[in-house]
This record gives C-alpha cells, structure tokens and sequence, in this order.
C-alpha cells in the first residue's frame, strides 16, 4: 500500500521552512534550511 505524504514550503527571502505530513495530519518531520544554493542541494 501507498503512503501519502504532504510538504508545506515557507519560503522566505533568508530561510525555507517545511513541514512533512501523513494524509492523516501527524507530523513526520519539520525544520528550517538557509535560502542558500548548497543549503537547498537536498531538494534535488
């Protein structure tokens, strides 16, 4: 079976905040990354 994820994306003009969620809202990870382009690698 799938699991569905969720991203929520803040981007702000210094900082990306994001926020990962199940379809049924528990929270599998957040956190805050520099606006920079090594910082921002991990996206793909």
């Amino acid at each position: 079976m799938e699991t569905i994820h969720y991203i929520g994306l803040d981007v702000l003009k210094k900082t990306v905040c994001y926020c990962v969620k199940t379809y049924q809202g528990e929270t599998i990870d957040q956190g805050t990354v520099f606006a920079t382009r090594p910082a921002l690698h991990w996206s793909g």
